[in-house]
């Protein structure tokens, strides 16, 4: 397991204790506190470095889908929210950073258009494909019924 080298380490791990102790599982929150960590191992900050631009670079710094960046925002949130009860700051410098706009993917099925090639016989004729949807196989003919009744 790769230790915290930064010269929060104690802090991060005081904090991953406390929500240890609170029964949360720390695998998740670990990864992206170690991520932080070693940005701000990379850029030498220190207690002064942590305002708001320091975190918006590297919200932009970190290469990994949306998902995993608002999530290491969250993480670092929730450190930082443990130093202000510690007495360690005064505010929090993340509580002003978005996080970024999560991808909304809709499938075909929900789109306005209708595939014509689901709604329509093809050359090869119904049912010589299958499609997989919602946990069944459906043919195109029963697909395709599906669609129209939508």
């Amino acid at each position: 397991m790769k230790s915290f080298e930064s010269f929060l380490a104690p802090k991060i791990n005081a904090f991953l204790t406390y929500r240890q102790g609170l029964g949360y599982s720390l695998k998740s929150i670990r990864y992206h506190l170690l991520l932080f960590d070693r940005y701000v191992m990379e850029k030498n900050a220190d207690w002064d470095s942590f305002d708001p631009g320091f975190f918006l670079e590297m919200r932009s710094h970190i290469h990994i889908d949306k998902n995993s960046v608002n999530a290491n925002i969250w993480a670092t949130r929730n450190f930082f929210q443990f130093l202000i009860r510690q007495g360690l700051m005064k505010e929090n410098p993340l509580q002003d950073i978005p996080l970024l706009k999560k991808n909304a993917i809709v499938p075909f099925i929900f789109s306005p258009i209708k595939p014509t090639s689901y709604s329509r016989p093809s050359a090869k004729g119904y049912g010589k494909q299958n499609v997989f949807f919602s946990g069944t196989w459906l043919s195109i003919r029963s697909f395709s019924c599906w669609l129209d009744a939508a």
